[in-house]
């Protein structure tokens, strides 16, 4: 009985509820057969409605993470619309050190570097490769005609 009569009964802030609504509510809660949302606390006599969690409780749920989506290199590549070559540095080239700048990025829905950060390469070539790759542009990615953020890592010689 208090079962489907609770079910018909919605409780929010800003709503008046009934005496006799209250008492089933508190029954049903006491004898273990209606469920009582977190945000609602009930008493032996009383009622309490917690405002910031009802109305965190009343908000629709947020859109489901996208999942993490990472591109080759190869397939990165063809999506680059400007790239700037790195700068070889002053100091680099006086100690004649070479070599190759691994560089993941977060490329954003419109096409923009939103994330670079070096993964290995040598210790004074690493900010050259920063300061270039971060100025490329890409046509943004598309997955079922929809434009995604997505992944990849780039291998950056230096000097190229």
């Amino acid at each position: 009985m208090y079962r489907s009569c609770m079910q018909n009964i919605p409780i929010r802030i800003g709503f008046s509820v009934t005496i006799c609504a209250c008492f089933l509510l508190i029954a049903a809660s006491q004898q273990g057969m209606a469920a009582v949302p977190a945000h609602i606390s009930v008493g032996t006599s009383t009622i309490l409605i917690s405002a910031s969690s009802a109305s965190q409780a009343q908000q629709p749920a947020a859109a489901p993470k996208q999942k993490k989506i990472t591109l080759s290199q190869g397939v990165a590549t063809r999506l680059i619309t400007k790239m700037v070559k790195p700068k070889y540095p002053t100091e680099a080239k006086h100690a004649h050190v070479k070599g190759i700048v691994r560089v993941s990025i977060r490329i954003d829905t419109e096409g923009r570097i939103s994330n670079a950060e070096v993964v290995d390469g040598p210790e004074l070539l690493r900010d050259a490769a920063l300061d270039a790759v971060r100025q490329w542009t890409f046509r943004p990615y598309e997955l079922n005609g929809q434009a995604v953020a997505v992944e990849t890592t780039f291998s950056v010689p230096i000097p190229n």
